[in-house]
C-alpha cells in the first residue's frame, strides 16, 4: 500500500480556492444580521401587542426591553460564531502564507466506511501504508468538480447510488479507488481535487458506538495508526483538537 507525498505550488485554480478560504465568512455574518433585523421587528411588534393587552402604563419600556434582548442575542451569536470559526481561519491563513499544496499519490489502500453523519456526509478512513491513515469526510465526495467529472444525468446517479458507491459516481470517477491522486490544503485539510486512476474500491463497512458522532476534524486528515484502531484514533484526535481550541 505505497503512497507518496509531495508539496508543490498551487495551480491557478487551486490558488483561487486557497484565497477564497482566507476570506471572511460574510455570508454567515449577513445571515445573522438579517435574522437580527427580523427579530428586532417581530420582538417590537409582539411587545407592543402584549403591552396593549396588559394595558401597561409605559408600553414603550416593554418594547425597549424586547429590542435590547434581540441586540444582546445578536452580539452573543456573532461573537460565538467568529470564535468557533477562528481555528479554521487560522489554518487557512497558514496554508496561504506557506504558498504550497499537498499532493498525495495512493495505490492499493484499504478502505473502511465508518458510516454517515446526519447530513449524509460519508466518514471514510483509508490505510495508505507506512502506518498512515487518511481520514476523509464531507459532502465534497458528491461534487463532480472535485473529481474532474462531468455533470451526470440524475437517473444515472440514482442507479449508481443503489450500487452503494460512496461518492455516487460511475467509472472512471468512482471513489474510493485502488489508485488515485489527491490534492489538499495541508493545514486546513480542504480537498482541492481527486483524480481517480484505478478501479472502484468497495470499502468495508463498520458500525459501532464511536463511529457516529461528528468529529471536529478537517475534511481530510493524515493520522498515524492502524485502521482497526480508527474509531479510537479519531476520537482521541477530536478530543485533542477540542482542548487546543479552548
Amino acid at each position: 500500500m505505497p503512497h507518496t507525498i509531495i508539496e508543490r505550488p498551487p495551480t491557478k485554480e487551486e490558488l483561487a480556492i486557497v484565497e477564497f478560504e482566507n476570506r471572511p465568512d460574510l455570508a454567515s455574518n449577513i445571515f445573522l444580521l438579517i435574522f437580527a433585523v427580523a427579530g428586532f421587528l417581530v420582538a417590537g411588534g409582539v411587545a407592543g401587542w402584549l403591552a396593549e393587552l396588559l394595558r401597561l402604563p409605559h408600553p414603550e419600556r416593554l418594547r425597549y426591553l424586547a429590542w435590547a434582548v434581540v441586540v444582546i442575542l445578536y452580539v452573543i451569536s456573532g461573537i460565538g460564531f467568529n470564535l468557533a470559526d477562528k481555528p479554521r481561519r487560522r489554518r487557512a491563513k497558514m496554508d496561504a502564507h506557506q504558498g504550497m499544496v499537498q499532493q498525495i499519490e495512493i495505490r492499493n489502500p484499504k478502505a473502511v466506511l465508518l458510516g454517515y453523519e446526519t447530513t449524509a456526509d460519508p466518514l471514510l478512513v483509508l490505510d495508505i501504508g507506512d502506518g498512515k491513515l487518511l481520514y476523509l469526510h464531507g459532502q465534497w465526495m458528491y461534487d463532480n468538480r472535485v473529481f474532474g467529472a462531468p455533470e451526470f444525468d440524475p437517473e444515472v446517479l440514482d442507479e449508481i447510488v443503489n450500487q452503494d458507491r460512496v461518492n455516487g459516481m460511475p467509472d472512471p470517477y468512482g471513489f474510493p479507488s485502488t489508485e488515485f491522486t489527491m490534492v489538499r490544503m495541508r493545514h486546513l485539510g480542504r480537498i482541492l481535487s481527486v483524480r481517480v486512476s484505478g478501479e472502484y474500491l468497495p470499502p468495508e463497512e463498520r458500525t459501532g458506538p464511536l463511529l457516529a458522532p461528528h468529529y471536529n476534524l478537517n475534511q481530510s486528515e493524515l493520522l498515524d495508526g492502524a485502521i482497526d484502531d480508527a474509531p479510537s484514533i479519531l476520537h482521541s484526535e477530536n478530543e485533542r483538537r477540542k482542548e487546543n481550541a479552548t
